[in-house]
């Protein structure tokens, strides 16, 4: 990629810097040096220091209100050695330093430091005399980069990992679609040149993880000898990278495997964010300004559903309540609902205990998978009702149920809810017919009644239950943001159901927040696989805190299962709400224990290996 000569590339703004306001009006590059390069943030060619540098004449002019009108100032040349300059020593300032290519905008503006002061690059200008800008080999070029890039941080490896748990040995997972399930994770470290790393992963149900691992390893190929200043600073630059590989992307483009490596690598380096912050993910997020949220928005193929500028609203309407709603959710928690109650493979005996010791934990929302056999579905609902509609199963402290909170969701005498999940079984008449027959369960909604690309199909289901009084939901399987926008589009959902790792990141899932938000949908994630509870309590809170600002329809999804192999694990308080997670080391919260990586590291690790040797080993879940 070149630049032609004496094109200008505006960028910056006015800054406070050694204690007078500057204002760069014009760099004017001087033997000027810029790597060819076909992505904004690949990594130099080795005799190159950075992915674009340049050597360039800074001119500054410090105003002077003493000054009489007519003379905006005093032009300032400044060179490293005297970086405050003087009005009567003008001096020359070369400067190198990393950035993207091509320059910034003027919404993306990098600040240079250079001792005490902060200017920005107002301008560039490339003189005429240069056609186009060549590399140089850098022994030409002087670097400041310690000023400019939180100390030369930098991605310098990476290592994906294949986990897989063995959850069909005990049944856990299963459902009318996946009758065999053993939750696993694609699993990324990304490593920078000190101690700061970041995770990741994405879900999988077991075969085939190792074909997301390879694609994580291809994508993250690219991230490595990335400058974390430039992509810290926006993220969302960073996402359009990741999605963007000329070759990749035909794969895709957005969705399926490469969508989901894509996922584990934006949250790892998400995760990365937030650890250097000294905050968690949520927390990280809350903090943005509304400006700071929409630049960390995906926006592309969905601006006939929203705008930046009615996003930009959505958020500064919210503004003034952020505080207060952080504050409530920290002392009650998010409300959750169970769906450990009723796997397809359960026993009754297990769907009984499990419903009384999910009541016992505060849980009124619970969730049945269907699909198989309408008839049995109307027996195991039917036994799920008659415990929770039971008021002598309810616990003797347990608080009255907020009407808000239940209202439209075909609650039952005791205030408690039930939802049915098909996982894609049906086709739209037979969604139809077989939820008319499960009528008598009174759900809320039915969950993935048919295929999840299927928006029309959805729309048309949603059609036909509406009279009867039940409701649609989805999006587990929706594998980016323009597919929920065509279900809210056409009014296809009661319940929108963001995946935080089958869509490409958090980037991808702010877009779906917004959205859902414009239209007046909850936003209830799925979370039923290994480390997506521990994903997910932060999405929405960000949703609750930033975005919706309501968290009396929304509840969360919870599975009690594998949370004791990460390092800052979820849990539930005695009213059956997410405990909001407060460490600040903890980022994304989906940092694994080793030893748990290792024992099930597949297929060489411990718990995988004793199964080759046809042992039995025992089984986490």
């Amino acid at each position: 990629m070149s630049q032609r000569a004496g094109q200008w590339i505006d960028g910056g703004q006015q800054r406070r810097g050694g204690g007078s306001l500057y204002k760069c009006t014009r760099a004017i590059v001087d033997n000027a040096s810029c790597p060819p390069s076909p992505s904004p943030l690949l990594p130099p060619p080795p005799h190159l220091s950075f992915c674009f540098s340049w050597p360039c004449l800074i001119v500054l002019h410090r105003k002077n209100k003493r000054r009489p009108p007519g003379n905006s100032g005093t032009t300032i040349k400044a060179h490293p050695q005297a970086p405050h300059g003087h009005p009567s020593s003008p001096l020359t300032l070369r400067v190198t330093g990393p950035t993207t290519w091509p320059f910034p905008g003027p919404q993306a503006a990098r600040p240079y430091i250079f001792g005490k002061s902060r200017f920005s690059i107002f301008g560039i200008r490339f003189p005429p005399h240069l056609n186009t800008i060549h590399p140089s080999p850098v022994s030409s070029i002087p670097s400041i980069a310690p000023q400019i890039t939180m100390s030369g941080l930098k991605i310098t490896d990476f290592s994906v990992h294949d986990i897989r748990f063995p959850t069909n040995v005990t049944g856990d997972g299963t459902d009318a679609m996946n009758k065999e399930c053993d939750y696993s994770a694609a699993y990324i470290v990304v490593k920078t040149n000190s101690d700061l790393k970041g995770q990741g992963m994405t879900f999988t149900i077991g075969r085939g993880n190792e074909i997301v691992c390879f694609a994580i390893e291809q994508i993250a190929k690219r991230i490595v000898g990335l400058d974390l200043a430039p992509i810290f600073a926006d993220m969302g630059k960073f996402w359009d990278f990741l999605v963007s590989d000329p070759q990749h992307r035909w794969l895709g483009p957005e969705k399926g495997v490469i969508h989901l490596a894509t996922a584990a690598i934006s949250n790892a380096v998400w995760d990365m964010y937030a650890k250097h912050a000294g905050k968690p993910l949520w927390k990280l997020i809350v903090d943005f300004t509304p400006e700071e949220f929409v630049k960390a928005t995906s926006f592309r193929y969905i601006t006939d559903a929203l705008t930046p500028a009615e996003a930009l609203e959505i958020l500064k309407s919210k503004e003034s309540g952020k505080a207060a709603r952080e504050a409530e959710v920290k002392k009650r928690g998010y409300p959750a609902y169970t769906t450990s109650v009723g796997w397809l493979g359960y026993s009754d005996e297990k769907v009984r205990r499990l419903t009384k010791e999910s009541l016992a934990q505060g849980f009124n929302h619970f969730k049945l998978k269907v699909g198989a056999d309408p008839e049995d579905d109307l027996r195991r609902g039917r036994l799920i009702r008659s415990i929770i509609d039971d008021p002598a199963n309810m616990p003797k402290d347990r608080k009255p149920i907020d009407p808000a909170s239940i209202a439209n969701k075909n609650a039952g005498p005791t205030g408690c809810v039930l939802m049915v999940d098909a996982n894609q079984v049906w086709d739209v008449p037979q969604a139809v017919e077989y939820m008319k027959k499960l009528e008598p369960l009174k759900p809320w909604f039915i969950e993935e009644p048919t295929a999840p690309d299927d928006a029309v199909g959805h729309a048309a289901i949603r059609k036909a239950l509406k009279p009867i009084n039940i409701g649609v939901a989805t999006g587990e399987h929706a594998h980016n943001r323009m597919v929920f926008k065509q279900l809210l589009q056409l009014d296809a959902i009661d319940v929108c159901q963001i995946d935080s790792c089958r869509l490409g990141g958090v980037n991808e899932i702010l877009s779906v927040l917004l959205m859902s938000a414009k239209f007046g949908v909850p936003v209830c994630p799925h979370a039923g696989g290994v480390g997506l509870c521990e994903y997910v309590i932060h999405l929405s809170l960000i949703d609750y805190i930033c975005v919706s600002g309501d968290m009396e329809r929304n509840v969360l999804e919870f599975v009690d299962h594998l949370h004791e192999h990460f390092l800052y694990p979820v849990s539930i308080n005695s009213e059956g709400r997410y405990n909001v997670p407060t460490d600040a080391k903890g980022g994304y919260s989906i940092e694994m224990f080793e030893k748990s990586m290792e024992d099930y590291a597949f297929p060489g690790g411990a718990y995988w290996a004793a199964v080759a040797r046809g042992e039995n080993p025992a089984v986490s879940h």
